[in-house]
């Protein structure tokens, strides 16, 4: 488009001399516009961080590739001022420590430094790499740690040899050295000669660091490749590590990191004093022996004078002479097929993958061996035993002479519960007698709750309160249904009297009661009419 309007520009002539004259000066002209154009992108760019710091720098020198094509040349140096310049705020301290420094860096070692101090790298690495973990550096000249654990022998420095120089310029504290010990996946140990001790480092972003050519100096040989790194020294496999964020990390053993972290984590901790004239100390000690026996050693000056304040009750002797409760009068089998235990659990919720709801279960009292049978309903229980019995019978050549199974053969354990049960069936007729009504449409709904009387004090007490006998779940299960019809206020439970002579005249009674009441009264049946 700007070669379009510079070409529409240019004054009518006959002569191809005279165009080609006026070309070349539109020609310089737009060289110098875009010349301007490519000077101010580069001086106003910024970096937004919706781009990678590659491609932020990538664009950078593809803008000066094109000033020098124009016959403009911007110097190197230039060139990396202009992108330390393009940084947001989060880049000052990067900015202020290069500025601060004596070398100059290329675009290449700038760009290798922005990876390294990159915000969001230093967030995921100090999310992702732990203190406790060694890497191998190629450029390192010594072994370098962040942390104290781990050290064999370690002295203090010398003032005049207090610091070092990082990788990025930086001066660092140096505190102590000494050998430092690895213990490696292949559970070799690696020895680190002259290790410095960093602390720097341990509220820093970076690594402990193993220098390559330390190693090498002490005859241990490495090969690189497939991402892979391996150890070896003499020929025998010392250790491997992996390529991880272009270092190789080496492979540390999982207990000795375990190690690593719990005793970075308890430094300090000391043990409490104890009192040497306790007697529960030296109760413990001696094989939790009796008071009397550790008064006689004390009268046999074996012992020195003890403090038996605190010898009262000691757990682990009562523990140690716990023993298993055992039942008397069971019946247990000396034979095979002797006695037969038996019981079916069901209805579960899951089903099976053949839909079977239930099983039974059959276990020989004397080898406790067992079968087990999936049912789809009780009824096939008979079915199941048959099974049983002609396959163990055949097997053993033997007749089962017992069976043993529970049942639940008590359904109600008192008055209470008889009534309770009586209720909850007349909810339920209640419920469906209030439904049919309500569906005829006779009337639009039923407003009072309808009244059951019951002569068993209790069961009405527990209907009207919170409180329940607590029973098999069957009858829990009642409870809580009487219960919520009450509170919605659509059954009233009342209490009546069975034991007035005027009750015949009042309320229903059972044949026999009302025979009774009938006779005390003096009333005559009888059928004419």
């Amino acid at each position: 488009m700007f070669m379009r309007m510079t070409v529409s520009t240019l004054p009518k002539t006959e002569s191809a001399k005279e165009f080609m004259g006026f070309t070349g000066e539109r020609s310089q002209t737009a060289n110098k516009s875009l010349v301007g154009i490519l000077m101010s992108t580069l001086t106003t760019i910024k970096f937004d961080g919706s781009r990678t710091m590659h491609e932020h720098v990538i664009e950078m020198t593809n803008i000066v590739a094109g000033l020098k094509s124009l016959g403009m040349a911007v110097n190197e140096n230039f060139l990396v001022q202009f992108i330390l310049n393009s940084l947001p705020t989060e880049y000052g301290p990067f900015q202020m420590s290069y500025n601060t420094m004596k070398d100059k860096w290329n675009v290449h070692e700038l760009h290798r430094h922005f990876q390294k101090d990159c915000p969001k790298h230093k967030a995921w690495f100090k999310k992702k790499v732990p203190h406790n973990t060694w890497w191998i550096d190629f450029g390192c000249t010594t072994h370098v740690s962040n942390t104290m654990q781990g050290f064999t022998t370690i002295q203090t420095i010398s003032p005049n040899e207090k610091f070092i120089f990082m990788g990025n310029r930086v001066k660092v504290l140096v505190e102590a050295i000494g050998t430092y010990r690895l213990i490696l996946k292949t559970r070799h140990h690696l020895d680190l000669l002259e290790t410095l001790y960093v602390p720097y480092l341990n509220s820093s972003l970076s690594r402990n660091l193993v220098s390559l050519s330390k190693l090498d100096a002490i005859g241990y040989s490495f090969t690189f490749g497939n991402g892979c790194f391996s150890l070896f020294k003499h020929n025998h496999l010392i250790g491997t590590g992996i390529l991880c964020d272009g270092l190789y990390k080496l492979n540390l053993d999982g207990l000795y990191d375990e190690t690593l972290l719990t005793l970075h984590h308890n430094i300090g901790t000391k043990r409490s004093l104890v009192n040497e004239r306790s007697s529960f100390l030296w109760h413990r000690h001696l094989g939790h022996i009796s008071r009397e026996r550790m008064k006689r050693l004390i009268k046999n000056k074996i012992l020195p004078n003890l403090d038996f304040t605190d010898l009262n009750i000691c757990v682990d002797c009562i523990k140690g002479k716990q023993t298993k409760h055992t039942k008397k009068g069971a019946t247990r089998s000396t034979l095979l097929l002797e006695i037969v235990h038996t019981d079916i659990c069901g209805p579960f919720d899951v089903n099976s993958f053949r839909k079977e709801k239930y099983f039974i279960t059959l276990i020989d009292d004397y080898s406790r061996y067992g079968y087990v049978y999936l049912l789809h309903e009780k009824s096939q229980a008979v079915n199941a035993l048959k099974i049983y019995l002609n396959e163990v019978e055949r097997q053993l050549d033997k007749k089962l002479k017992s069976w043993k199974s529970a049942k639940q053969t008590v359904v109600v354990s008192s008055t209470m519960e008889a009534e309770f049960v009586a209720c909850f069936e007349a909810t339920i007729q209640d419920n469906w007698l209030r439904n049919f009504i309500s569906g005829l449409g006779i009337v639009d709904s039923i407003a009072k709750p309808l009244k059951m009387y019951c002569d068993n004090s209790a069961a009405v007490f527990f209907s009207k309160n919170d409180k329940y006998s607590k029973g098999a779940k069957h009858m829990e299960l009642k409870y809580f249904v009487v219960k919520k019809e009450v509170q919605k206020q659509r059954v009233s439970i009342e209490h009546i009297s069975i034991n007035l002579m005027i009750d015949p005249l009042t309320k229903g009674l059972l044949p026999k009661t009302f025979i009774k009441h009938v006779k005390n009264m003096g009333i005559i049946v009888t059928n004419d009419c």
